[in-house]
């Protein structure tokens, strides 16, 4: 459940969220599983952006030139 919903339980579905809560309070392994997880997501929260910022501004200045999709009359329908 924690690898589809997360390691929040309030994230997690409500007919099984007691259940699972319950397991985590009697298994060890359980525990271990939950805090990995948070470990996990608050170093994915601290990566931060990949891309260079003169890459990201190349990418909007290229954007900005092309001549937008040309729409066809059929968005103009009365």
């Amino acid at each position: 459940m924690v690898d589809r919903y997360g390691e929040d339980p309030i994230a997690w579905p409500v007919a099984r969220r007691g259940e699972a809560e319950a397991l985590i309070d009697d298994c060890e392994e359980a525990k271990a599983i939950i805090e990995q997880a948070k470990r996990l997501r608050a170093q994915l929260r601290n990566l931060g952006p990949k891309a260079p910022a003169c890459l990201s501004e190349h990418i909007v200045s290229v954007a900005l030139e092309l001549d937008p999709p040309a729409i066809g009359p059929y968005f103009f329908r009365n």
